[in-house]
């Protein structure tokens, strides 16, 4: 069974329960937390540049990134 690789992601942040709360490149979040151990760190060979304020950057309201990082499944 090969390796499946969605990346690279972007960490938004971490859950009590130690997943990961991830967006792509053009600021999608994903709905789901991933698992730490399923993340593998990505050295990006050119910058890659971001906004700086993530709450412009991101398809989802503050309030919904807190209640994804609460939510229990």
């Amino acid at each position: 069974m090969s390796a499946c690789y969605w990346g690279p992601m972007v960490v938004l942040t971490r859950t009590k329960g130690g997943n990961y709360i991830v967006a792509e490149l053009d600021g999608t979040v994903w709905q789901e937390r991933v698992a730490a151990f399923r993340v593998i760190l990505y050295k990006a060979r050119q910058h890659i540049t971001l906004p700086t304020s993530i709450e412009k950057w991101i398809d989802i309201t503050p309030s919904k990134l807190q209640e994804l990082k609460g939510a229990t499944t």
